[in-house]
């Protein structure tokens, strides 16, 4: 009973979106292989031209029958190993990490097996079109074309899994070192032994974030340097909006990750999910060619993705209870009112703080030297915050999911009110100053190493953004004019409906003469009634694909430097005046532009191609065909010149700004 609605749970918490992913998921892993043995087993039975056809429809069913056994191991072992870690955290570390070792083999045989089975297919089909009279150089381009589909896609399935390989998480900040900050050192190798886990390896300090500790190998940017071990991460801005009571809760709940059951989950599964994830969006942008990604690649990295989303909600879960377990280890060492009390503050003014970092980014040309002293005087002038509205938001962190901070102050035993919040102390120390010279030998001297690391990144990012826009700004458009045409399948159309009006009219037509003539036939009511049907079938036919009678003298649209004009409606838009465009080229040509706030609506008759959604503020474009197939010259047209006058429009605000 337990099993069932463990299992029920997990189908009603992944919705119908995600499990008709994962079915999408399993059915690609296992279509090529069922396909091959399929093959192979049809190839088996047919009479065979020589011992070359033989061999190889045996090469053929064997090689999809081993791709299909490793396939539906990997399928079954991800489906039983992901509802096994629902109910148990040690089985979740284990079978995860059996699964990391176990789906890259699966992997390797599903492609070997489908390899041996694509090579032994061509064997196969090379003999028996051979003996049927096909000449030998057409197989040999027909085998030629399948083997380097195969090569292809096995060479980008290895190419692929390179992502996979663990790499250090990149992150702002600096290391300090005991010199640099002793006090701070400890603090955290008391409250390490408070806690009963082994103090980090490392402390790296920065400006964005919040406060977290890893097991993954930690690139610091800018200077590279590579950290491994267990790392504690603390933003300099944490220390300005709490007191040092609240700040050893938060660094006792940090800590706690590294003691007891947490140890395992932080060292071992942790680091290894963490670059199973990365890799999987890595690969998700790789394109091995149609036939390697339905037949080789797409397969085999499916087999990773299945594991990670099936795996997924176990480590979501057991998270969440990581977190309160810390939460409650925090409160234990420190006491439970000043845990509480620190999420509550730090939900107060983390906006406060961000608006404070964000500011400086946008603008790093006129960003203080301290960003540090920056904040401080923000977060001063700001006050007494209520935290109330901000606390169904979680604290960042880099790995790892978070309950609400509402839910961990209440998971603590406080209840959120407004004796709470008077003893929590909305507004922050105005002895910060005090503290950071007590954890650091220079404080100062960090601050603007952190800014100028900082501002350093911003200018580069802001330099190769507006490169880029000078690149898209400077783009060439040429005006003109695009003309629609029925095309083969709207001709196709319009001369069924003219076929079916027609023949209704001839059904009319002879129930009529009938009618006058009752000598001709006793009973011609059949006619009529068949006539009136048809007729009214063609009309409604004709009525609904509207199609224009070859290529119109009128263009439908027109597109210029500045902007684009709709003939048909007399109407011209500025591409300044368009928030946004969506173009659809599945069934002839459809463009969907989004006015801006400040755009007025149309107004008078925009006629049969131009529809106005006046909630979505949305002007649709629909023509049947582009004269000339030149559905994507339109659209890269469109996109191209939208994109140039967007580019001059950030330029100029970049430049104002600056």
């Amino acid at each position: 009973m337990l099993r069932r609605s463990v299992a029920f749970a997990r189908v009603r918490v992944l919705g119908p979106l995600r499990m008709f992913e994962l079915f999408a998921r399993a059915a690609l892993i296992l279509g090529a292989p069922v396909v091959l043995t399929l093959a192979g087993f049809y190839f088996d039975r047919q009479p065979a031209e020589g011992p070359l056809a033989a061999w190889s429809a045996h090469g053929v069913f064997y090689g999809g029958a081993v791709a299909l056994a490793a396939a539906s191991a990997s399928v079954v072992y991800a489906g039983i190993g992901g509802m096994a870690a629902l109910r148990s955290r040690a089985a979740l570390i284990a079978l995860f990490a059996l699964g990391r070792r176990l789906v890259p083999l699966t992997m390797a045989i599903s492609a070997a097996g489908v390899g041996v089975s694509a090579v032994s297919a061509i064997g196969w089909l090379v003999t028996q079109l051979h003996f049927n009279g096909v000449a030998l150089w057409k197989l040999g381009l027909i085998a030629f074309a399948i083997a380097s589909g195969a090569f292809v896609g096995v060479r980008a399935l290895f190419s692929t899994l390179r992502a996979f390989r663990a790499e250090p998480m990149d992150h702002m900040g600096r290391a300090v070192s005991p010199q640099q900050a002793p006090e701070l050192w400890a603090v955290v190798r008391h409250l390490a032994e408070e806690v009963g886990a082994p103090a980090p390896d490392a402390i790296v300090v920065g400006l964005l974030g919040g406060p977290f500790v890893t097991a993954c190998d930690m690139r610091l940017a800018p200077e590279g340097r590579i950290l491994s071990g267990r790392i504690l991460y603390l933003p300099m801005p944490t220390l300005l909006i709490l007191d040092i009571t609240q700040l050893s809760a938060v660094l006792s709940h940090e800590l706690a990750h590294f003691s007891g059951a947490d140890v395992e989950y932080s060292l071992k599964l942790a680091p290894s999910y963490t670059a199973m994830s990365r890799g999987i969006q890595t690969v998700a942008g790789h394109d091995a060619g149609l036939v390697a990604s339905l037949a080789v690649t797409g397969p085999a990295i499916s087999q990773l993705v299945l594991l990670t989303m099936l795996f997924d909600l176990a480590v979501r879960r057991w998270s969440r209870e990581r977190e309160f377990r810390a939460d409650r280890i925090g409160g234990e060492v420190i006491g439970f009112d000043f845990a509480a009390s620190a999420l509550a503050r730090y939900a107060a003014f983390d906006s406060v703080v961000g608006k404070a970092v964000e500011a400086a980014l946008e603008n790093p040309e006129k960003a203080p030297k301290d960003l540090v002293a920056d904040i401080a005087r923000a977060v001063r002038a700001a006050g007494a915050q209520d935290p109330r509205p901000h606390l169904e938001q979680t604290t960042p962190h880099p790995t790892d999911t978070h309950p609400p901070i509402a839910a961990r102050i209440t998971a603590l035993g406080q209840k959120i009110d407004d004796a709470f919040l008077a003893g929590a102390g909305m507004a922050a120390p105005q002895d910060h100053a005090e503290l950071l010279d007590a954890l650091f030998v220079d404080p100062k001297g960090l601050a603007r190493t952190l800014t100028d690391d900082l501002i350093g990144e911003a200018r580069a990012y802001r330099d190769e953004t507006v490169a880029h826009l000078e690149r898209v700004a400077s783009a060439e458009v040429v005006t003109r004019a695009f003309f629609e045409t029925p095309g083969f399948e709207g001709r196709l159309q319009n001369w069924i409906g003219w076929s079916v009006a027609a023949a209704g009219a001839a059904f009319l037509a002879c129930g009529l003469a009938e009618v006058q003539f009752p000598l001709l036939a006793k009973d011609a009511s059949w006619l009529m009634r068949a006539g009136g049907a048809l007729g009214a079938l063609g009309a409604f036919w004709l009525w609904r694909t509207r199609l224009p009678r070859g290529r119109l003298e009128t263009p439908f649209f027109e597109i210029g430097p500045n902007a684009c004009r709709f003939p048909d409606a007399g109407l011209i838009l500025g591409w300044d005046e368009i928030a946004e465009i969506r173009i659809g080229l599945d069934d002839g040509f459809v463009a969907a532009f989004r006015l801006g706030p400040d755009t007025p609506a149309p107004d008078g008759p925009l006629g049969d191609r131009l529809s106005y959604d006046a909630g979505a503020r949305e002007l649709t474009l629909v023509a049947t065909e582009v004269v000339g197939g030149a559905r994507h010259e339109l659209a890269n047209a469109i996109i191209a010149a939208h994109s140039a006058a967007r580019a001059r429009d950030l330029l100029r605000e970049e430049r104002a700004a600056a």
